[in-house]
């Protein structure tokens, strides 16, 4: 079947996040020695194969992607770029991390980076790099309000100095 086929199955029973950016056809997986799919043959695959592979419709377009506008958001884009080995450009603020090849694994690694701040269950439901940084923006504010005010102690008296 054409890959907008396919994609339009899978939106019906899947969330949007988990729908892939791009769909490949291949006669056969690579497998490694011990009989599992090779993934690093893969990704040689999909880089090679890149041009001819269709991409879904909902999917954005390397020209769609938006320039990343806050530091948060090129904190989240540097973590995804390492995560997920891709270059820095190729992410922008509507980039989703499922379409990017994000994995449960991947994501985490991406909360156990950000300290805990998010959990996996956040992540599932902000799967775009602006989402993700209103989320850490918005729980970093909120654990900085509940810390309160650094308050200074009194300084000590000084008595029997001489």
């Amino acid at each position: 079947p054409p890959p907008t086929a396919v994609a339009e199955a899978l939106a019906t029973m899947l969330p949007d996040y988990m729908v892939p950016g791009r769909l490949y056809h291949l006669d056969q997986l690579p497998l490694s020695a011990n009989g599992k799919t090779d993934k690093k043959a893969l990704t040689v695959l999909a880089a090679t194969q890149a041009p001819q592979a269709a991409p879904v419709a909902s999917a954005p377009d390397a020209a769609d992607v938006r320039p990343l506008a806050t530091n948060t958001e090129h904190r989240i884009a540097r973590l995804w770029s390492q995560l997920l080995m891709m270059p820095l450009e190729s992410i922008g603020r509507n980039s989703r991390f499922a379409e990017l090849g994000g994995t449960s694994l991947a994501a985490i690694r991406m909360s156990i980076a950000l300290d805990r701040l998010v959990t996996i269950g956040e992540l599932q439901h902000t799967p775009t790099v602006a989402e993700v940084a209103m989320l850490v923006d918005r729980k970093t504010a909120a654990k900085a309000s509940a810390a309160g005010p650094a308050v200074n102690p009194p300084m000590a008296e000084k008595t029997g100095e001489r």
